[in-house]
């Protein structure tokens, strides 16, 4: 069974207008900053289709490309938007370009915690890890929002998170753990029989892994109804390739033994609505520090 993002990403484009709606004078005149501090065209495509995205929330854009900025522009910059209350999202594209990039997380940092959607700061991460606020990156968030729409229970499940990262296997796990949940946490380094035993007795299996359609029918089992969610994805030649070697799975298992994120697709679009869901629910959130 696929778990279809469309419907998923609707659900939460509906519950992002319906926020939107219900506080039309707040978000009047609110705009959200878009900075591309680099001449890369991924992510001039990444920044027009976010902005797509705002104007269907009718939301204001502001997008500053400035390819070659130095350190000081670009802090002074940040500090402008800091400081206009009528900007709610400060997005800094990466990458950034070759004068600034060794003090990206200076930069990030210097995003104030409420606009800092896509929680590239520690103090989001640290306030989640302590049961402070509900909060999570977009892309961690929607791994929950699909288990949450096809009501996929997860509290007495065995779950397998695959790989390192802050902005998915990080939150993603604690997220698990702050909920009570069992987690199996894995990297790189992690041996691939201990791996392969867990993840055959996991209901749930995500992974953000930086290699190439290495779950192959040996790290599944057919008999649990998995939920196989596939985080990652980039491309090779041009052609996008992922984690879960589904040709080898389905020709040896039935695909209807699992529940699965399509690929090529990917999580993208969720990952998108999330994004702006987190807009929305940030700016109901308290953060004192």
């Amino acid at each position: 069974m696929i778990l279809d993002w469309l419907i998923v990403a609707k659900n939460l484009d509906n519950y992002t207008m319906e926020k939107i709606n219900k506080k039309k004078d707040f978000y009047k005149w609110k705009y959200v900053a878009f900075l591309l501090f680099s001449n890369n065209e991924s992510s001039k495509t990444y920044v027009n289709m976010k902005q797509k995205k705002a104007n269907k929330f009718w939301l204001l854009t502001k997008i500053i490309e400035k390819p070659d900025i130095q350190e000081n522009e670009a802090l002074k910059i940040i500090n402008e938007l800091n400081n206009d209350n009528n900007c709610i999202w400060i997005l800094i594209q990466l990458p950034l370009n070759e004068n600034i990039k060794n003090i990206q997380w200076k930069l990030l940092s210097s995003v104030h915690p409420k606009k800092d959607i896509d929680w590239l700061w520690w103090i989001l991460f640290w306030l989640h890890q302590i049961w402070k606020i509900n909060f999570l990156p977009a892309t961690a968030r929607a791994v929950f929002e699909i288990l949450y729409f096809y009501k996929i229970w997860i509290s007495w499940k065995n779950i397998s998170v695959l790989w390192q990262s802050n902005l998915i296997w990080k939150p993603v796990t604690i997220e698990i753990i702050n909920k009570l949940w069992t987690v199996f946490s894995f990297n790189s380094f992690s041996n691939k029989n201990t791996l392969k035993k867990l993840t055959y007795n996991s209901e749930i299996i995500i992974s953000a892994a930086n290699e190439l359609l290495f779950i192959d029918k040996t790290y599944v089992n057919p008999n649990k109804m998995q939920v196989l969610i596939d985080v990652w994805r980039w491309k090779i030649n041009n052609n996008p390739v992922w984690n879960f070697n589904f040709d080898d799975i389905f020709f040896n298992f039935n695909e209807n033994n699992f529940m699965y994120t399509p690929v090529p697709w990917w999580v993208w679009p969720v990952t998108v609505s999330s994004i702006f869901a987190n807009l929305v629910d940030l700016q109901d959130i308290d953060i004192y520090f």
